[in-house]
């Protein structure tokens, strides 16, 4: 089977909502101490915690 045929099963949208509505929780969750900041110290604090983040799981792999 080729790729094309593959994708054709796979929907690009959740069916859940509860998917969506948890990651949007757990994000604001995760940058609550910075979302009291002053925009561009909030934009500055949620960046370092996205690369510190995504530094971990390049060491983690």
């Amino acid at each position: 089977m080729d790729k094309l045929n593959k994708l054709a099963y796979f929907k690009k949208h959740s069916k859940c909502n509860i998917v969506e509505n948890n990651m949007c929780e757990t994000f604001n969750s995760w940058i609550l101490a910075a979302r009291h900041k002053a925009i561009i110290t909030m934009l500055e604090k949620i960046r370092h915690k996205i690369m510190d983040r995504n530094i971990a799981m390049r060491q983690f792999a």
